[in-house]
């Protein structure tokens, strides 16, 4: 997904928070006033912004899956690693001969919220919502290869043009989605997909209880109504996000928290003091200015946990727009960069990146096209016209300290071959709308996390030509390559391991070589977590995993 952040009004209490804790004198891991953490079974965690959304469908960013996760579960999850493991499913699927079938058998005893037992067409319902243009879904596009998807999103549209009742054109449904039975769910995808299970993992389909979310239709998120361990009991824009144990989740791996809060509008340095209070109980990113000093504090230093994370920084240059829109002038903006430098700029938080692919991944392999060079970038730009170099804009997420500090050393590192570049820094919002838009933005500082682990999530989405949208397009540089796509078509296909990874790695060099990016480095997260928190690690796939969370001395 998208680098996603946002900024709440939540001045107010960051000001009353601040005047609270201003004078706390920093004290060791484990110190905090009364002995101890603060009375309750309550786990804490602050976040800088509000959340957009709590609606599976709707929810696209790092900081709230893992709070749509307390709420709403799918048929399929992930174990420690990257495997993929039963959830509401009894089994991992069967599959057909052809390879374009799934079929899995619902667990019995499940229940929503409300106390309604869970049948397998609640699932069909769940895909056809997000597949539905009225629910605007940012997942629908991971669910197009569902048989009969396409017809019935073009009936939906049509009804919405010539303002027909709903579900009044056929189809009505998505002819490849069945529930034979209660317990029985089956999935028929128009060619295979070696992907699809992990596109089923996430949250976008988990399963909503569908009178619910008839009844509440975009307030949903206000309302959620899934079958997970908690529900939603206060949510305070601006201030606080309250889930309690629902009382009629059932399963076998019933929570130990009573419940888990969410204090919104909470800056870094009010934050990591409230932390270091024991006010809270994690804090899911740590600022750049406290890593140093926390890494050397002989007891700060044992609650930080670190992994590497799946994603890729990069500069994303505009293939369809001058100057970029010839190859010698992206690979000289490539040969400039002095990445070594540039990742010391920001604290050494994460790893060069000279692919597309994050060292996470089994496809994974060590490169270097683009050697930092500058007489080979001043004569690229020579024999693409531009002997005295150009002006470029750069656009950078305002929210983003280490884009912007990062992108102040590349406009020093291009001004040197001749590339003279004004920052652009904006909201994400604004920034997000603007990249995405076809011929509008040549030069942008962008990064992608994935969402499943799997190669077909950067290279599909971000550069299959054949995907690209004039708006809200993933595909920033707006790169169009037939041999890439074709390749990447194979891949997707091909169900062989070794020849699928081998698929990937041959459309990673042709992008290479045309060079739409310019790799930056590979973020290494960092958290910090009590020392009476117990059961919460960094996991590859979702971050953090609050409902297995418990706290030492509580019941």
């Amino acid at each position: 997904m998208a680098s996603r952040v946002r900024r709440s009004p939540g001045s107010a209490i960051r000001a009353m928070l601040l005047l609270v804790v201003v004078s706390t004198v920093f004290a060791g891991c484990g110190s905090a006033p009364g002995g101890g953490r603060p009375p309750g079974n309550v786990f804490r965690l602050p976040s800088r912004t509000d959340m957009q959304s709590l609606d599976p469908a709707i929810a696209y960013d790092v900081t709230a899956w893992p709070l749509v996760r307390l709420m709403y579960q799918g048929l399929l999850d992930y174990g420690d690693g990257s495997d993929l493991v039963p959830w509401l499913a009894e089994s991992l699927p069967t599959r057909s001969p052809d390879g374009r079938a799934y079929t899995f058998r619902i667990r019995r005893g499940i229940r929503f919220a409300s106390g309604r037992d869970v049948r397998a067409s609640d699932f069909a319902y769940t895909l056809e919502r997000i597949l539905d243009p009225k629910s605007k879904s940012p997942g629908e596009g991971f669910f197009r290869g569902i048989e009969g998807a396409r017809a019935f999103q073009k009936a939906r549209e049509r009804e919405a043009e010539e303002k027909l009742p709903r579900r009044s054109l056929e189809p009505k449904h998505v002819s490849g989605l069945r529930a034979p039975d209660d317990h029985t769910f089956e999935i028929h995808l128009v060619e295979p997909d070696e992907s699809f299970l992990k596109v089923m993992s996430l949250p976008f389909s988990y399963v909503v209880e569908p009178e619910a979310a008839e009844r509440w239709g975009e307030e949903l998120s206000r309302h959620p109504a899934g079958c997970g361990p908690f529900v939603l009991t206060e949510w305070r824009r601006g201030l606080r996000i309250r889930f309690d144990r629902s009382p009629n989740y059932s399963q076998p791996d019933r929570p130990k928290l009573d419940g888990v809060e969410v204090l919104i509008g909470i800056d870094d340095l009010v934050a990591q003091m409230m932390f270091e209070r024991g006010e809270l109980d994690l804090i899911t990113e740590i600022a750049p200015p406290d890593l140093v000093r926390l890494r050397n504090h002989p007891r700060w230093k044992q609650c930080i946990l670190s992994e590497p994370a799946a994603s890729t920084q990069y500069l994303s240059m505009n293939t369809e727009v001058p100057p970029f829109n010839d190859v010698r002038v992206r690979r000289a903006v490539n040969h400039a960069l002095d990445r070594e430098r540039l990742l010391r700029v920001i604290n050494g938080r994460g790893a060069v990146a000279t692919t597309i692919l994050p060292p996470t991944m089994a496809e994974y392999r060590p490169r270097n096209d683009y050697p930092h060079d500058e007489a080979r970038a001043k004569a690229l730009l020579a024999e693409a016209g531009y002997p005295n170099g150009f002006k470029v804009s750069l656009w950078v997420i305002v929210d983003r300290a280490e884009h912007v500090k990062m992108a102040e050393a590349i406009q020093q590192d291009l001004g040197k071959v001749g590339i003279q570049v004004e920052l652009k820094t904006l909201a994400f919002a604004v920034w997000d709308s603007a990249v995405s838009k076809r011929k509008n933005v040549p030069f942008a500082f962008a990064g992608w996390y994935q969402d499943y682990p799997d190669p077909s999530n950067f290279m599909d989405v971000l550069l299959r030509g054949d995907r690209i949208v004039a708006q809200n397009s993933n595909n920033y540089a707006f790169y169009s390559n037939p041999r890439v796509d074709a390749v990447l078509r194979q891949a997707l296909k091909e169900p062989v391991a070794a020849k699928r990874s081998r698929l990937y790695q041959d459309a990673e060099d042709l992008v290479m070589a045309d060079a739409p990016w310019a790799p930056l480095f590979h973020p290494t997260t960092y958290m910090l977590v009590r020392e009476w928190v117990r059961g919460f690690k960094l996991h590859s796939v979702w971050h953090g995993r609050f409902e297995r969370v418990s706290l030492e001395g509580s019941r």
